[in-house]
């Protein structure tokens, strides 16, 4: 798997931009407004998925899946395992969803 889209998530993090978990993932869909893209893993739950896929279609916001897994996306960001990340900044959002399509 290309890094450079965990490298950009890890960036994400360090600048508050970050939203984990899928919990927390749908409450700033719902609430704040303020994802600009949703990213799972590739192994992420079925149940992770739908929820995902409904918070994404609410919110009008794209979503998109890694080629990596759980443990790869948790990581990258200092966590055993994540499935589930939320990109709160536009222009991050809008580079790493470019690097995601591409592959």
């Amino acid at each position: 798997m290309d890094d450079k889209p965990l490298r950009l998530l890890g960036l994400c993090l360090r600048a508050g931009k970050l939203v984990m978990g899928e919990r927390a993932v749908g409450q700033d869909c719902r609430g704040r407004g303020r994802i600009h893209l949703i990213v799972l893993a590739r192994d992420a739950a079925e149940n992770t998925v739908s929820r995902a896929e409904a918070h994404a279609e609410a919110a009008g916001v794209p979503l998109l899946k890694l080629s990596g897994d759980c443990k790869t996306l948790g990581r990258a960001l200092g966590r055993n395992t994540c499935a589930v990340v939320g990109v709160a900044d536009e222009g991050l959002a809008r580079k790493i969803r470019g690097l995601l399509e591409a592959t």
